[in-house]
Protein backbone atom coordinates (compact mmCIF):
# COMPACT_ATOMS: atom_id res chain seq x y z
CA UNK A 1 0.00 0.00 0.00
CA UNK A 2 1.51 3.55 -0.64
CA UNK A 3 1.05 6.03 2.02
CA UNK A 4 3.28 9.19 0.63
CA UNK A 5 4.98 10.23 -2.22
CA UNK A 6 7.70 12.67 -3.07
CA UNK A 7 9.34 14.49 -6.20
CA UNK A 8 12.75 15.25 -4.90
CA UNK A 9 16.15 16.63 -7.43
CA UNK A 10 14.74 15.06 -10.05
CA UNK A 11 13.36 12.03 -8.94
CA UNK A 12 10.28 10.18 -8.21
CA UNK A 13 9.63 8.56 -4.08
CA UNK A 14 6.89 6.02 -2.70
CA UNK A 15 6.32 5.18 0.51
CA UNK A 16 4.39 2.48 2.53
CA UNK A 17 4.56 -1.28 3.04
CA UNK A 18 4.46 -4.49 1.40
CA UNK A 19 2.65 -7.62 2.06
CA UNK A 20 5.14 -10.91 1.84
CA UNK A 21 3.33 -14.35 1.58
CA UNK A 22 4.46 -15.55 4.85
CA UNK A 23 2.45 -12.75 6.28
CA UNK A 24 4.83 -10.57 7.12
CA UNK A 25 4.65 -6.55 6.58
CA UNK A 26 7.48 -4.71 5.79
CA UNK A 27 8.21 -0.54 5.01
CA UNK A 28 9.39 -0.03 1.46
CA UNK A 29 10.36 2.96 -0.83
CA UNK A 30 10.62 2.89 -4.28
CA UNK A 31 12.37 4.86 -6.89
CA UNK A 32 12.47 6.58 -10.39
CA UNK A 33 14.84 8.99 -11.32
CA UNK A 34 13.04 10.95 -14.51
CA UNK A 35 13.82 9.31 -17.61
CA UNK A 36 13.94 5.90 -15.87
CA UNK A 37 11.35 3.51 -16.98
CA UNK A 38 11.22 1.19 -14.11
CA UNK A 39 11.03 1.87 -10.40
CA UNK A 40 13.66 0.43 -8.26
CA UNK A 41 13.81 -0.43 -4.52
CA UNK A 42 16.86 0.46 -2.11
CA UNK A 43 18.18 -1.82 0.51
CA UNK A 44 15.20 -3.29 1.99
CA UNK A 45 16.93 -4.29 5.40
CA UNK A 46 16.37 -0.83 7.38
CA UNK A 47 12.97 -0.90 6.73
CA UNK A 48 12.14 -4.77 7.29
CA UNK A 49 9.18 -6.24 9.57
CA UNK A 50 9.19 -9.67 11.30
CA UNK A 51 6.47 -12.01 12.13
CA UNK A 52 5.57 -10.34 14.75
CA UNK A 53 5.94 -6.77 14.14
CA UNK A 54 4.75 -5.03 11.24
CA UNK A 55 6.58 -1.73 9.80
CA UNK A 56 5.08 0.62 7.32
CA UNK A 57 6.85 3.95 6.13
CA UNK A 58 3.89 6.71 6.04
CA UNK A 59 5.64 10.00 5.42
CA UNK A 60 8.36 10.98 3.43
CA UNK A 61 10.27 15.22 3.01
CA UNK A 62 13.32 16.41 1.59
CA UNK A 63 15.61 17.81 3.97
CA UNK A 64 17.68 20.98 3.94
CA UNK A 65 20.72 19.58 2.78
CA UNK A 66 19.06 17.63 0.08
CA UNK A 67 18.98 13.98 1.96
CA UNK A 68 15.72 11.76 2.44
CA UNK A 69 13.50 11.73 5.74
CA UNK A 70 11.23 8.98 6.15
CA UNK A 71 8.94 8.49 9.01
CA UNK A 72 6.88 5.41 10.15
CA UNK A 73 5.92 3.27 12.71
CA UNK A 74 6.84 -0.39 13.86
CA UNK A 75 3.45 -2.19 15.16
CA UNK A 76 4.02 -5.36 17.74
CA UNK A 77 0.86 -6.63 19.35
CA UNK A 78 -1.32 -3.68 18.41
CA UNK A 79 0.88 -0.83 19.84
CA UNK A 80 2.62 0.99 17.54
CA UNK A 81 6.26 2.90 17.78
CA UNK A 82 8.02 5.54 16.08
CA UNK A 83 10.48 4.94 13.64
CA UNK A 84 12.65 7.13 11.32
CA UNK A 85 15.15 6.65 8.48
CA UNK A 86 17.18 9.14 6.07
CA UNK A 87 19.32 8.90 3.36
CA UNK A 88 21.52 11.08 1.62
CA UNK A 89 21.50 9.91 -1.51
CA UNK A 90 18.20 8.18 -1.93
CA UNK A 91 19.54 4.95 -2.69
CA UNK A 92 20.29 3.61 1.23
CA UNK A 93 18.43 4.12 4.63
CA UNK A 94 19.73 4.19 7.69
CA UNK A 95 17.45 4.15 11.04
CA UNK A 96 17.97 7.20 13.09
CA UNK A 97 16.65 7.92 17.00
CA UNK A 98 13.97 9.65 17.46
CA UNK A 99 12.49 10.82 20.70
CA UNK A 100 10.85 8.06 22.87
CA UNK A 101 7.09 8.05 24.28
CA UNK A 102 5.89 6.23 27.93
CA UNK A 103 5.63 2.32 27.94
CA UNK A 104 2.78 1.25 25.90
CA UNK A 105 2.40 4.37 24.20
CA UNK A 106 0.56 3.75 21.08
CA UNK A 107 1.60 6.18 18.13
CA UNK A 108 0.19 7.80 15.26
CA UNK A 109 2.33 9.49 12.59
CA UNK A 110 0.44 13.21 11.37
CA UNK A 111 2.66 15.23 8.85
CA UNK A 112 6.16 16.22 8.27
CA UNK A 113 7.30 19.31 6.15
CA UNK A 114 10.38 21.61 6.06
CA UNK A 115 10.26 24.82 7.78
CA UNK A 116 12.90 27.32 6.64
CA UNK A 117 15.93 25.25 7.91
CA UNK A 118 14.04 22.47 9.90
CA UNK A 119 11.71 19.49 9.73
CA UNK A 120 9.04 19.23 11.72
CA UNK A 121 6.93 16.49 12.78
CA UNK A 122 3.55 15.25 13.89
CA UNK A 123 2.73 12.54 16.63
CA UNK A 124 -0.33 11.71 17.99
CA UNK A 125 0.06 9.74 21.18
CA UNK A 126 -2.49 7.33 22.72
CA UNK A 127 -1.33 6.75 26.26
CA UNK A 128 -1.98 3.56 28.14
CA UNK A 129 -4.99 5.16 30.76
CA UNK A 130 -6.10 6.20 26.62
CA UNK A 131 -5.85 10.35 26.59
CA UNK A 132 -4.60 10.93 23.37
CA UNK A 133 -2.25 14.06 23.01
CA UNK A 134 -0.27 15.45 20.20
CA UNK A 135 3.61 15.66 19.94
CA UNK A 136 5.74 17.93 17.71
CA UNK A 137 8.93 17.45 17.04
CA UNK A 138 11.69 19.68 14.90
CA UNK A 139 15.18 18.79 13.31
CA UNK A 140 18.26 21.27 13.13
CA UNK A 141 20.35 18.75 11.34
CA UNK A 142 18.38 17.38 8.29
CA UNK A 143 16.74 14.23 9.86
CA UNK A 144 19.88 12.99 11.58
CA UNK A 145 18.30 13.75 14.96
CA UNK A 146 14.95 15.14 16.80
CA UNK A 147 13.87 17.03 19.71
CA UNK A 148 10.39 18.11 21.21
CA UNK A 149 9.55 21.06 20.05
CA UNK A 150 7.45 23.91 22.55
CA UNK A 151 3.65 24.00 22.24
CA UNK A 152 0.32 24.18 23.40
CA UNK A 153 -1.50 21.72 24.68
CA UNK A 154 -3.43 19.59 22.41
CA UNK A 155 -5.27 16.11 24.48
CA UNK A 156 -7.84 14.79 25.68
CA UNK A 157 -9.51 11.88 25.60
CA UNK A 158 -10.71 11.17 21.83
CA UNK A 159 -8.62 10.44 18.82
CA UNK A 160 -6.82 13.14 17.40
CA UNK A 161 -5.53 13.23 14.04
CA UNK A 162 -3.21 15.60 12.72
CA UNK A 163 -1.37 17.06 9.19
CA UNK A 164 0.77 19.63 8.94
CA UNK A 165 1.19 22.68 6.04
CA UNK A 166 4.16 24.47 5.24
CA UNK A 167 5.01 27.01 2.77
CA UNK A 168 8.66 26.48 3.68
CA UNK A 169 8.72 29.34 6.68
CA UNK A 170 5.31 29.50 8.02
CA UNK A 171 3.58 26.07 9.12
CA UNK A 172 0.76 24.89 10.85
CA UNK A 173 -0.45 22.16 12.23
CA UNK A 174 -4.17 21.17 11.57
CA UNK A 175 -6.04 18.50 13.68
CA UNK A 176 -8.95 16.56 13.61
CA UNK A 177 -10.05 16.01 17.58
CA UNK A 178 -13.19 13.82 18.58
CA UNK A 179 -15.40 10.85 18.07
CA UNK A 180 -17.30 9.72 14.50
CA UNK A 181 -20.33 11.48 16.36
CA UNK A 182 -18.72 14.49 17.32
CA UNK A 183 -15.51 16.04 16.13
CA UNK A 184 -14.06 19.27 15.57
CA UNK A 185 -11.06 21.09 13.84
CA UNK A 186 -7.83 22.85 16.21
CA UNK A 187 -4.95 24.18 15.06
CA UNK A 188 -1.33 25.11 16.42
CA UNK A 189 1.09 27.89 14.43
CA UNK A 190 4.85 28.11 14.67
CA UNK A 191 5.73 31.46 15.70
CA UNK A 192 8.69 33.02 14.87
CA UNK A 193 10.67 31.54 18.94
CA UNK A 194 9.96 28.46 17.55
CA UNK A 195 6.83 27.58 20.04
CA UNK A 196 3.58 26.22 18.44
CA UNK A 197 0.73 28.45 19.71
CA UNK A 198 -2.62 27.77 19.05
CA UNK A 199 -4.36 29.56 16.27
CA UNK A 200 -8.49 30.30 16.16
CA UNK A 201 -9.79 28.96 13.20
CA UNK A 202 -12.49 31.53 12.65
CA UNK A 203 -14.86 29.99 9.82
CA UNK A 204 -18.44 28.96 9.92
CA UNK A 205 -17.81 26.16 7.27
CA UNK A 206 -15.73 24.62 10.64
CA UNK A 207 -18.01 25.35 13.52
CA UNK A 208 -19.96 22.39 12.77
CA UNK A 209 -19.96 19.71 15.46
CA UNK A 210 -19.13 17.13 13.48
CA UNK A 211 -15.75 18.29 11.20
CA UNK A 212 -13.23 15.95 10.41
CA UNK A 213 -10.28 17.76 7.97
CA UNK A 214 -9.25 15.76 4.96
CA UNK A 215 -5.73 18.12 3.52
CA UNK A 216 -4.52 21.27 4.52
CA UNK A 217 -1.98 23.55 2.25
CA UNK A 218 -0.31 27.03 3.20
CA UNK A 219 0.69 29.73 0.67
CA UNK A 220 1.01 33.33 0.54
CA UNK A 221 -0.11 33.74 4.04
CA UNK A 222 -3.23 32.38 3.65
CA UNK A 223 -4.51 28.42 5.60
CA UNK A 224 -6.67 26.65 2.72
CA UNK A 225 -8.31 23.46 4.53
CA UNK A 226 -10.61 20.93 2.75
CA UNK A 227 -13.06 19.43 5.59
CA UNK A 228 -16.42 17.32 5.84
CA UNK A 229 -18.53 18.99 7.91
CA UNK A 230 -22.40 18.13 9.02
CA UNK A 231 -24.19 15.07 10.90
CA UNK A 232 -23.94 11.60 8.88
CA UNK A 233 -27.15 12.19 6.54
CA UNK A 234 -26.43 15.61 5.92
CA UNK A 235 -22.20 14.89 5.20
CA UNK A 236 -20.65 17.77 2.63
CA UNK A 237 -17.50 19.19 1.54
CA UNK A 238 -16.25 22.47 2.17
CA UNK A 239 -12.66 24.50 1.35
CA UNK A 240 -12.20 27.00 3.51
CA UNK A 241 -9.52 30.01 2.94
CA UNK A 242 -8.17 31.43 6.07
CA UNK A 243 -6.00 34.84 5.77
CA UNK A 244 -3.64 34.51 8.35
CA UNK A 245 -2.28 37.47 10.81
CA UNK A 246 1.36 38.13 10.65
CA UNK A 247 3.38 35.36 12.63
CA UNK A 248 3.95 36.68 16.42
Amino acid sequence: MIRDGLVAQGTFFVAGEVDDRQGTVSGVIAVRGHDDKQWTRPSTAAFAGTKGTSVTVRRLAEAPDGSIVAIGTATTAGTARLKAWRSTGGSAFAEVPVPAAPEGTDRTVGGLVRVGNRLALSVTDELADRTRRVAVYESSDSGATWSAAPHDALEGNEPIATDLASDGEDAVLVATVGTSTRRHAAALRRAADGAWRALGLDSRALASGSTTVLDSALSGGHLVISAETGPAAERRGAVVDLALADRP
